[in-house]
């Protein structure tokens, strides 16, 4: 094993909350990370609109077929 992988189990074994706060970490720098990419697109590319428009029941309206 290298030096590093026997820290990492040492930090297992005296504080298994470490690894899922270094999770949870890892997970908040890349939404953060994908949140200021999309504000520089939406700075260079004013024009896209970045939003996705959403599509609920109510606008789906039902369709009848006759002559049955």
């Amino acid at each position: 094993t290298s030096f590093f992988s026997g820290i990492n189990n040492i930090l297992d074994k005296f504080n298994p909350g470490a690894r899922q706060l270094i999770n949870a970490g890892k997970a908040y720098l890349k939404a953060l990370h994908d949140i200021t990419y999309s504000k520089r697109l939406q700075a260079r590319f004013p024009f896209l609109d970045m939003r996705r428009e959403q599509v609920t029941a109510s606008v789906i309206e039902p369709i009848y077929i006759t002559g049955y």
